[in-house]
């Protein structure tokens, strides 16, 4: 079967190229966060913080209406990460058959290059989905607010 893709090859390249995307953009987005800490001579990162005047919480004296707080730089800006969600990819093809040479059933097909065989043409239609991003930036994020209430 010459020009022959197997559906099963189809879906596993497609999965690496997502996959790929993915690690990427996951790559990119921890360099990113890289931006704002400082690590020292041991390896420990520290946050990089803006000293910022805000409405002082729970302060007993009512005087003080106002503190200085040291904000990680990381909590002012959008730490939303990308991912590929969903992707669909539609293509004409020729159903070939099955091929179970290799003890296998696999089916056999030929993308379109021009004219198809009236009888035997498909139209496949693949969805691929993301799932939900990690929750840790929001977990550390929530952490250090709690810190300042």
């Amino acid at each position: 079967m010459a020009n022959t893709i197997y559906l099963d090859d189809l879906l596993r390249a497609l999965t690496a190229a997502v996959l790929n995307s993915n690690r990427m953009l996951r790559d990119q987005h921890v360099g990113n966060m890289g931006d704002h800490f400082e690590q020292d001579h041991n390896g420990v990162h520290t946050p990089k913080t803006l000293k910022m005047k805000l409405p002082a919480f729970a302060v007993p004296d009512e005087t003080q209406r106002e503190q200085v707080f040291d904000v990680p730089s990381s909590c002012l800006t959008n730490q939303q990460s990308m991912s590929v969600d969903e992707m669909t990819l539609e293509f004409d093809c020729l159903f070939e058959g099955l091929d179970e040479d290799s003890g296998q059933h696999r089916v056999a097909l030929a993308l379109s290059g021009g004219f198809l065989h009236r009888g035997r043409a498909a139209k496949v239609s693949i969805k691929l989905k993301g799932g939900d991003p990690p929750e840790g930036q929001a977990r550390v994020n929530d952490m250090l607010l709690k810190k300042f209430s």
